[in-house]
């Protein structure tokens, strides 16, 4: 199974997307998501269970559960919420181990409706300040989710390969700017190192330093879309040891150099790491995303309108 690797440019912990998926193989992520279809009809395969989603429903599924998607007929379109545990661990520190026990036909479904579509206006807005308001509607979500919709807490993980990967990804997170070597994080586990790069391959699907790559690729990215800080401090705010270093991997990942992508060079849109040939899915822009809630609260309106007037 695939393990999506989740990027957080915009806002601490949080990605909000909007995505047409014909078919998504199954996969998990340590982060919570929560889906509103806005078109088409979708299958959600999930723990050996399917569920058929209509427009307007919603699904939601817990950190580390595993989940596909596939689209009935043409693609499904959805708008997407993706929230690491650590966006609210200061005030709620074991988030990271809660389990909702509902994934689809949510008692709280209206109200999960409006705040999701206010969060994507104003995520995809950006107006200036929008990250107070965008945090906001994220913490209206969760509220709702957790008094209204059953949960629980998970007992630690029995898995120790799985709890390291997790604790050592936890910890790349918070600290990639700082020299972080693989063979110190096995001595501070009490491992080989050996044993720490097999267990990043078996649970997260690659190697310590592509992860860690990544992560530092992705925030070195957000800095140059929302900063004007040089790229030699950028290096430096990153973990990279010198330009030459952070060009080498935008060149390889990206395909441009940090200038090109501050100009917009690339799209913004896809996120996640690459996938796999069987996923099929397309990114919008926020002005497309934006244009798409629009006509989904104009055709919802009208099918209100309709059912009163019948």
């Amino acid at each position: 199974m695939e393990y999506e690797v989740v990027s957080h440019r915009h806002l601490p912990g949080i990605r909000v997307f909007v995505v047409e998926i014909f078919n998504r193989t199954a996969h998990t992520h340590r982060e919570y998501e929560l889906c509103l279809l806005l078109r088409g009809g979708m299958q959600i395969d999930s723990y050996g269970s399917s569920v058929r989603l209509r427009p307007g429903e919603l699904a939601l599924f817990s950190p580390r559960q595993p989940h596909a998607f596939r689209a009935m007929d043409e693609g499904a379109l959805l708008l997407i919420l993706q929230a690491s545990p650590q966006f609210c661990a200061s005030y709620f520190p074991q988030a990271a181990q809660v389990q909702f026990e509902e994934t689809t036909r949510l008692s709280c479904e209206a109200p999960l409706r409006s705040a999701m579509l206010a969060l994507g206006e104003v995520c995809f807005a950006q107006r200036p300040g929008y990250e107070f308001a965008a945090m906001a509607e994220v913490n209206r979500v969760f509220g709702l989710l957790f008094g209204h919709v059953g949960w629980r807490i998970q007992p630690q993980q029995v898995d120790r390969g799985a709890s390291r990967v997790t604790r050592l990804a936890a910890r790349i997170e918070a600290s990639y700017a700082e020299p972080l070597r693989l063979r110190e994080l096995a001595e501070a586990e009490g491992v080989s190192p050996d044993y720490l790069s097999h267990a990043f391959r078996q649970y997260i699907g690659m190697t310590f330093q592509d992860y860690l790559s990544r992560v530092r690729l992705e925030h070195a990215a957000a800095l140059l879309e929302r900063t004007s800080m040089t790229v030699t401090d950028i290096c430096t705010a990153c973990g990279y040891s010198s330009p030459r270093y952070l060009t080498a991997d935008f060149r390889r990942r990206m395909g441009c150099t940090p200038a090109a992508y501050r100009k917009g060079a690339v799209p913004r849109e896809a996120e996640s790491l690459p996938i796999g040939s069987d996923t099929q899915e397309r990114f919008f822009t926020n002005e497309q995303s934006l244009q798409i809630l629009e006509q989904y609260r104009q055709a919802a309106d009208g099918a209100v309108v309709q059912n009163v007037e019948n």
